[in-house]
């Protein structure tokens, strides 16, 4: 798929149940994370480190079910594979963020936390539609 026919098949409705879906996923993470890492103490590398495969497990099951209408008949591992490795960077860029955001800019994780959501929430819409379920 050329770069142009991507942009032109995305979809809006597609994009907004899948920030739908990631917003409430993410709202529903964040939540956690505050309480982790401000009540319970937790570091917050910890945190991310718990939340991202139950996040992973459940946006995959919802946007293959709700978002882009996949068969769920077919066991696809290369689907999974693409899915798990496009999650997995943005893993790595989520701890670049909180590392950059907390030791260069002395922001507070909460913050770095919330804007990382939004930026990399956008780069997975347009990894997943180009890459996963196409």
């Amino acid at each position: 798929m050329n770069n142009s026919n991507f942009i032109s098949n995305i979809s809006l409705n597609q994009f907004f149940k899948f920030g739908l879906l990631g917003l409430t996923i993410n709202i529903i993470g964040y939540l956690f994370f505050l309480v982790l890492t401000i009540f319970l103490k937790l570091s917050p590398y910890l945190v991310i480190s718990f939340l991202y495969p139950l996040s992973i497990l459940i946006s995959y099951k919802l946007n293959k079910d709700l978002t882009f209408k996949q068969d769920n008949s077919n066991f696809n591992i290369y689907q999974i594979a693409k899915f798990i490795i496009i999650y997995l960077s943005v893993y790595f860029l989520n701890l670049v963020f909180l590392y950059i955001g907390i030791n260069t800019f002395n922001f507070s994780p909460s913050f770095i936390q919330a804007l990382a959501v939004i930026v990399l929430g956008i780069y997975l819409f347009l990894m997943q539609k180009k890459y996963v379920y196409v």
